[in-house]
C-alpha cells in the first residue's frame, strides 16, 4: 500500500495477551523483512481513569504527530476496537494508511467514521455500506490507503461454524474428527470469497487441531 513506516497502537494488558502480542511480533518481524520502520505506541487503556473517550481523543491527537513525524506514508493499526473511529478519522484527514481493522469488517469502524448511515430496508445491506464508504474516501483522496475484509470476520466464524454444526447433525461429516475443508468450505460458500485456515501453534511448538486461524482476501478501497 505504499508505506514506509508501520505504528502499533496498543497498551500492556492488551499486550500481556499471548495471540495479540504474537501478532505484534508477526507485525514487527514482516516489517523487518518490507523494510518498513515498526513504531510501537503506547495509547491510553480505555479501561483506564481516562476512558474510551480520552483513549479516542488520544488516537485522534497522536496521528497528526506520527504522521507529521514519520510522513503520508505511514501506516496505523491499533488493537482496540473503540480506537478504530478515530484511527479512521485521523487516517482520511491526514491522508496517512489503514491497512486493516483490529477485527475485520466493512462494518467495524468505517460507518461511523465517515458518516455511513446503514440502510436497514435493504436486503443488501453490506454491500450498501462497502459502496458508501469506497465513494467516499474517493471523494477524501485517499483511494487505495484503507483496507478491511469483504465480509465481517464475526458473522463469517459464526454463520461457518452453525454450517458445519448442521453437517454434522446430517450425518455429512464426522463429529470428532474436525475436517479443515469442510469448515473452509462454510466459510467460504458464505463469505464468497476464498477463505485460508491454518491450525494454531503454540510457543512451544504444539499444534491444536481444533483451533484455527482464518485469512480473507482483502478489500481495498
Amino acid at each position: 500500500m505504499g508505506a514506509k513506516t508501520f505504528v502499533h497502537y496498543s497498551f500492556p494488558r492488551h499486550m500481556s495477551q499471548p495471540l495479540l502480542s504474537g501478532r505484534r511480533e508477526i507485525m514487527k518481524v514482516k516489517c523487518a523483512e518490507l523494510g518498513l520502520e515498526f513504531v510501537d505506541a503506547t495509547a491510553p487503556d480505555p479501561t483506564s481513569d481516562v476512558g474510551l473517550p480520552g483513549a479516542q481523543q488520544f488516537i485522534l491527537e497522536d496521528v497528526p504527530k506520527m504522521v507529521a513525524r514519520y510522513g503520508a506514508d505511514t501506516a496505523f493499526f491499533s488493537t482496540n476496537c473503540g480506537m478504530q473511529i478515530p484511527l479512521i478519522k485521523a487516517v482520511v484527514d491526514t491522508k496517512s494508511i489503514y491497512p486493516q481493522p483490529c477485527c475485520p469488517s466493512p462494518y467495524h469502524g468505517f460507518p461511523a467514521a465517515l458518516g455511513i448511515q446503514s440502510d436497514l430496508e435493504n436486503p443488501d445491506n453490506l454491500q450498501y455500506v462497502i459502496d458508501q464508504t469506497r465513494k467516499i474516501i474517493k471523494e477524501k483522496g485517499v483511494e487505495g490507503r484503507l483496507s478491511t475484509w469483504p465480509v465481517p470476520i464475526a458473522m463469517s466464524f459464526g454463520t461457518g461454524a452453525a454450517e458445519y454444526a448442521m453437517k454434522i447433525a446430517n450425518g455429512e461429516t464426522n463429529l470428532r474428527i474436525l475436517n479443515k475443508d469442510v469448515l473452509d468450505k462454510c466459510m467460504s460458500d458464505y463469505a464468497k470469497v476464498p477463505i485460508t485456515t491454518t491450525p494454531y501453534v503454540d510457543d512451544s511448538g504444539k499444534e491444536y487441531s481444533n483451533f484455527f486461524f482464518a485469512l480473507l482476501g482483502f478489500l481495498t478501497y
